[in-house]
């Protein structure tokens, strides 16, 4: 509740907001239902890479399933029409592969599943990635998934992210 100045001022201008608060879904939850007119977005997949957990915010590594879990928690958030997903950082924060994609894939489904093609955004972060992948690693690796349709590949690289800003085409 500290930052809510900051999130009504948001809501007052009509100004979308990208909030990195990793683990932290009953946080959103509050966010979004204090803020029903705030487009606020899910950065970073919604939870911690290992490396962040261990290294940045002193916690235990997770098993893989363990972050499943937690990704889990941060889809139930997709109730909320005023939350989106950006999916950066993904081969990260689940320590898989970024190329060719496939342990990714059934993940990316598992949130445009839950979140629906309009509110799943992609970002590279590459001028941050810490794990050495390329810009193509990263893009081509979310591109040749067989999982998403044509359109839905459509909204997941560019339109959310406009349709959610209100970035006219």
């Amino acid at each position: 509740g500290g930052d809510d100045h900051i999130f009504a001022a948001a809501v007052e201008h009509g100004f979308p907001v990208f909030v990195f608060a990793p683990d932290r879904s009953q946080a959103f939850a509050r966010l979004a239902e204090t803020f029903p007119a705030l487009k606020a977005t899910i950065d970073h997949c919604g939870i911690y890479s290992n490396s962040m957990r261990t290294g940045f915010a002193g916690l235990p590594a997770l098993s893989h399933e363990e972050q499943l879990a937690l990704f889990g928690e941060v889809c139930a958030l997709s109730r909320y029409p005023n939350l989106s997903l950006k999916w950066g950082h993904a081969s990260g924060h689940f320590d898989t592969p970024a190329w060719p994609g496939e342990g990714l894939w059934p993940i990316l489904r598992q949130a445009v599943d839950a979140f629906g093609k309009e509110r799943v955004m992609w970002a590279s972060d590459h001028s941050v990635n810490q794990r050495g992948e390329s810009w193509a690693d990263l893009l081509y690796g979310v591109k040749a998934c067989p999982l998403l349709s044509g359109e839905e590949m459509e909204w997941l690289l560019g339109k959310a992210l406009r349709g959610w800003i209100g970035w006219t085409a």
